[in-house]
C-alpha cells in the first residue's frame, strides 16, 4: 500500500482535551512508520473504557539535538489559543519513501534474545541517566512499502534503569537512543507487579489534571505535588487488574492526570482516577485498568485537589486555520477562523524547507491558498509566530464541532 492513510482509531476532543478511544493494541507490522499514540500536550477528558489513543506520526527527537528538558509541554505565551471548538482526528499515517526516514523510522522493530520489541509511540529520546549495562547487538528490522524490499540492521541495545529487560530495552537507532517495549501483551497482574516491572516509583511523574463528572472535562488545575500521588500509588500494591469492559464512569467524579515517564520514553499519556475505586492508564500502548478501591481513590483524588491550583488547560500541539499565503519556503496560517472572537486570530509562519514538513507538502498535502489546514508540532510558538518544531501538516475541515482532521 503506497501513500495511503491508515485509520486505528477515531477521537473525539472536547475543548482542548483530546479523549481516547476505546482501547487500542498496536496490531505488529513490518512497516517502518511513527505511530504517536497519546494525548499529545493535553490531558485526555471522556475515556471510553479505559484506554485512550490519538494515533498520528510523530517526530522522534535527536539525542544531540532535543531532549525531553528542551521540548517544552506546552507553547510559550500565545498558547492555548481561543478556539471556539476543538479538534477531532483519527490517525493519519502516510507511508513515505524508504529514503526520506530517519533511522528511527526504518527500524522501528528489533529482536532481541529470540523477543520482538516495538520503538515507543512518542518517539523520544531516552535519557543519558535511565540508562544501564549494554546488553549487546539485537536486529532492527525494516520494511519499504515503495519497494516491497526488506531490510535489517545491526543495532546495540541497552538495559533501561530498574526495568525489567523482557518488558523494556533501550536501543541506539540512528543519532539518538530509544526505547523499544515487548510487543507481547501481557499486563501485570497487580498495580505493584507493574510498577516493579518498569521501576517507576522513581520515574512516573503526574503533571497538570483535569476534574471531570463521567466522560466530560469541566475544570483543569495546576499539580503541585507529584512525587506524593506517586508515592501513594506504589504503596496498592496489590490493586488487581481488570477487564477494561468493566469500566463505567457515568456519573463519577474523576481526576485525569498527565503522566510522563521520560526514562521509558513516555510523554504526555494520561492515568486517570476513578471516584468509585478504578485506575485508568494508557501509559503502556495499552489502556491498563486496576481495581484500587473507592477508599483509596478518594485519597487520592484528596490528596490533589489540596495540593493544586486552577489553571489553564495545556495547550494543543495542533494549531489550525486558513492558508492565506505561500511563498519560497514558507505558508501563512490564519487561525481566524478557528476562534470565538475572529479579531483574536493571528497569523502564523510554517517553515516549508524543514525536511518533516516538506515531505507532507511533497507527498500527501499539497496545500493552496484558501485550504484549511492543520500543523502539529512539538517545540513553541513565539512573539514572531513561527511554528517551532513543526512535523506534520494535514488538510482538515472546519464544522460546527471545531476542525476535523481528515484520515
Amino acid at each position: 500500500m503506497k501513500r495511503d492513510n491508515i485509520t486505528a482509531a477515531i477521537d473525539s476532543i472536547d475543548d482542548n482535551y483530546i479523549a481516547e478511544a476505546a482501547e487500542y493494541r498496536p496490531a505488529p507490522s513490518h512497516r517502518g512508520r511513527l505511530i504517536g499514540i497519546g494525548i499529545a500536550a493535553c490531558l485526555a477528558a471522556g475515556i471510553a473504557v479505559g484506554a485512550y489513543a490519538l494515533n498520528r506520526n510523530t517526530k522522534p527527537a535527536a539525542a544531540d539535538s532535543i531532549s525531553s528538558e528542551s521540548i517544552p509541554s506546552e507553547s510559550k505565551g500565545l498558547l492555548p489559543r481561543p478556539y471556539k471548538a476543538g479538534f477531532s482526528t483519527s490517525e493519519s499515517a502516510v507511508i513515505y519513501p524508504w529514503e526520506y526516514l530517519t533511522e528511527a523510522e526504518r527500524y522501528s522493530e528489533i529482536t532481541f534474545e529470540g523477543r520482538k520489541y516495538r520503538i515507543g509511540t512518542t518517539r523520544r529520546t531516552v535519557e543519558g541517566g535511565a540508562l544501564g549495562k549494554s546488553l549487546g547487538s539485537c536486529t532492527g528490522s525494516g520494511y519499504d512499502e515503495y519497494t516491497e524490499q526488506s531490510y535489517t540492521k545491526e543495532l546495540e541495545a541497552f538495559e533501561i534503569q530498574g526495568a525489567d529487560t523482557a518488558l523494556a530495552i533501550a536501543v541506539k537507532n540512528g543519532e539518538g537512543i530509544y526505547a523499544f517495549r515487548s510487543e507481547e501483551y501481557a499486563p501485570p497482574a497487580t498495580l505493584g507487579e507493574l510498577f516493579e516491572a518498569y521501576g517507576l516509583a522513581d520515574k512516573l511523574t503526574l503533571g497538570a489534571f483535569s476534574k471531570d463528572e463521567g466522560y466530560t472535562s469541566k475544570d483543569s488545575f495546576t499539580l503541585t505535588v507529584s512525587k506524593a500521588l506517586t508515592d501513594k500509588l506504589v504503596e496498592f500494591t496489590d490493586a488487581k487488574l481488570l477487564p477494561t469492559d468493566t469500566v463505567d464512569r457515568t456519573g463519577m467524579k474523576c481526576l485525569t492526570f498527565r503522566a510522563d515517564c521520560p526514562e521509558l520514553g513516555i510523554f504526555n499519556k494520561a492515568l486517570t482516577v476513578t471516584e468509585g475505586g478504578q485506575l485508568l492508564t494508557n501509559c503502556f500502548e495499552w489502556g491498563y485498568v486496576y481495581e484500587i478501591g473507592k477508599e483509596r481513590a478518594a485519597e487520592l483524588i484528596t490528596l490533589a485537589e489540596q495540593h493544586s491550583e486552577p489553571g489553564e488547560p495545556p495547550s494543543s500541539d495542533i494549531i489550525g486555520g486558513k492558508v492565506t499565503e505561500m511563498g519560497d519556503g514558507y505558508i501563512k496560517l490564519d487561525d481566524s477562523v478557528l476562534c470565538e472572537d475572529e479579531s483574536d486570530g493571528k497569523v502564523f509562519t510554517l517553515m516549508t524547507e524543514d525536511p518533516w514538513i516538506k515531505r507532507c507538502i511533497e507527498f500527501s498535502v499539497r496545500p493552496k491558498a484558501g485550504d484549511i489546514v492543520a500543523v502539529y508540532y512539538d517545540g513553541e510558538i513565539g512573539d514572531d509566530l513561527i511554528i517551532k518544531g513543526a512535523y506534520e501538516l494535514t488538510k482538515a475541515q472546519i464544522g460546527d464541532g471545531g476542525l476535523y482532521i481528515n484520515e
